[in-house]
């Protein structure tokens, strides 16, 4: 939603019947496994390991880093449960404690990525002091009618296996919906030229990195880790979030057109059900969620509900080739 959609010029070119590829959702007995692995590895019991660790393994370590000999901010840590091959440190670190035993002490030799977050390590070599304090191994559970009792609505393997169908099939059906609405809208773009002001993208990418680094706190995750994860820079991070934005601000807008053009209108009711829903979303009382987003608020709902009911215009009127 905008703020300034009154500064947005739209000109439409073609939008209905646009054509599209056919698509449908399957699923193979391969994602199935995958799903019946992943629910193993869930209720897997972790049990004290003597022997010498191997990928999978979960390592309680203590860890110092050091640059050029001395200790650096944020290299340190303790107690930390590793688990030996996620990925979740730097390339090379997780590799290099395979062999170690309860006990000892390994010298980590890695380099920081060069497109590390913090630009004062990245591409810099480093030595990790780690202390395998304990060792411990997954033993999986078997794949009978128990575990899927325990890890599913289900009483029987089988009953688990296809409610691990329905729930893929539910979720690719989804996927595609959205698929085929991007596929929709980034053809109509090839035919219609919109205008929007730079200060809304810029505002709506500041809006998308605030909103997207509340949801990492929230997890318990930090923006400089999820950078890490994603081997991304910082302004990798800005540049996405601009591109996200516009590309959001011109299909709203390209969509409030189509709506105005083909005389969709939204109710009152269907206003009042949406703020019903993002109430319930918000684990908030109604009545108080209008009061906090206020008359404008209400008014960009209304423009979010037109958009939607525009989408399932195209969608029916598109063609699957």
């Amino acid at each position: 939603m905008s703020d300034t959609a009154e500064k947005i010029t739209v000109v439409l070119g073609e939008y209905k019947g646009i054509r599209i590829p056919k698509m449908e959702a399957t699923v193979s007995n391969e994602e199935i496994e995958e799903e019946l692995k992943r629910a193993q590895q869930m209720a897997a019991k972790k049990t004290p390991k003597d022997g010498p660790a191997e990928t999978g393994d979960e390592a309680l370590i203590d860890f110092t880093g050091y640059i050029d000999g001395k200790a650096f901010p944020g290299g340190d840590g303790s107690d930390y449960p590793l688990v030996i091959g996620s990925g979740a440190f730097i390339p090379g670190f997780e590799e290099q404690l395979l062999g170690s035993k309860k006990g000892d002490c390994v010298d980590v030799k890695v380099s920081f990525p060069e497109n590390y977050h913090a630009a004062e390590y990245a591409g810099r070599p480093a030595i990790f002091k780690v202390q395998i304090k304990e060792l411990r191994e997954a033993v999986l559970p078997e794949l009978d009618d128990e575990l899927a009792a325990a890890v599913s609505p289900c009483k029987t393997l089988d009953g688990f296996k296809n409610y691990i169908r329905d729930e893929i099939m539910k979720h690719k059906q989804e996927d595609l919906a959205i698929q085929k609405e991007n596929l929709i809208v980034d053809q109509i773009m090839k035919t219609t030229t919109v205008t929007v002001p730079e200060q809304d993208i810029q505002t709506a990418a500041e809006n998308l990195k605030q909103g997207f680094i509340g949801q990492l706190k929230n997890s318990g995750q930090t923006l400089e880790a999820y950078l890490e994860f994603e081997h991304m820079t910082m302004e990798q991070f800005e540049e996405s979030a601009i591109r996200q934005a516009e590309h959001m601000i011109k299909g709203q807008a390209v969509l409030a057109e189509i709506a105005r053009q083909e005389g969709i209108t939204v109710s009152d009711e269907e206003v009042e059900r949406e703020l019903r829903h993002m109430a319930i979303g918000y684990q908030m009382d109604q009545a108080k969620l209008k009061e906090l987003i206020g008359e404008r608020g209400i008014e960009l709902v209304r423009q979010d509900v037109a958009g939607g009911k525009a989408m399932d215009f195209l969608t029916a009127s598109a063609i699957e080739v």
